[in-house]
């Protein structure tokens, strides 16, 4: 009988430490008025959520949209280090992130989309935010 309720604590321990908040983060676009970012973060509000995170303003940890055509957002990405080119191709994306702060960053407002897809698969998938990220991608509708 002993070993049923080891057992059954360890297994609660368990359970209790999936479902713990995985804190705070917010979600930045940077163009607020584009249709395929607003959706985009609303599918990341919603995979995060899923995966246990707090969506909220002003968070430490942040996810930037934005499309590789706003000079706003190049600036915010050479503010953190992210060093990539301008990225080519049409629906083209590029994440890149560490330490709580993840850009999703576009060739255009399609691959701002992809990209915020792309994470969250990656959400789904793992159920956190990977520590470290640099991944670009190219994907052709057709």
């Amino acid at each position: 009988m002993k070993k049923f309720h080891v057992l059954s604590a360890l297994c609660c321990l368990f359970l209790l430490s999936c479902s713990q908040p995985k804190g705070d983060i917010s979600i930045v676009l940077d163009n607020p008025q584009s249709e395929r970012a607003v959706f985009a973060a609303e599918k990341l509000t919603e995979a995060l959520k899923e995966a246990g995170y707090t969506v909220a303003d002003n968070a430490e940890q942040e996810i930037v949209l934005g499309s590789w055509q706003s000079e706003s957002f190049r600036e915010t990405c050479r503010q953190a280090g992210w060093k990539a080119e301008a990225l080519s191709g049409k629906e083209a994306f590029h994440l890149y992130g560490n330490e709580g702060k993840y850009l999703v960053g576009g060739s255009d407002e399609s691959g701002v989309l992809y990209g915020a897809l792309e994470l969250c698969d990656r959400l789904e998938a793992d159920q956190k935010l990977p520590k470290s990220i640099d991944f670009q991608d190219a994907p052709e509708m057709v």
